[in-house]
């Protein structure tokens, strides 16, 4: 019996941790940034890293499980705290390109 709780404690533990969605930003001169998550919050803005300061080329949206329901749009935004509304992607159509390169600082997952 013990046996059984430590493995369902040990898999719980590692499902927790596991990735349920990717996001891939590229940028100009091979400037990325990866975003990991789990939390489907519908509506929560995410603020991107200060540090990735480039103009997005692309957005690549990975939705890496099955084991939690999937968003069905995730939104970019030019601005910190989810203003200026640059595009948006949906989970049929996983990559975007903005028509010019522009700096996303947050997204939101809908």
């Amino acid at each position: 019996m013990k046996l059984f709780l430590l493995l369902a404690a040990a898999l719980l533990a590692i499902v927790s941790t596991a990735d349920a969605w990717d996001i891939h930003f590229k940028g100009f001169k091979g400037k990325k940034l990866n975003a990991h998550g789990f939390d489907f919050t519908r509506g929560k803005c995410i603020d991107l890293k200060k540090s990735y300061n480039t103009k997005t080329r692309s957005v690549k949206w990975n939705l890496a499980t099955d084991w939690l329901s999937d968003p069905n749009t995730i939104i970019f935004y030019e601005k910190a705290g989810c203003e200026w509304s640059v595009g948006k992607s949906s989970k049929k159509k996983k990559t975007w390109t903005p028509k010019e390169p522009v700096k996303i600082r947050s997204y939101k997952l809908v």
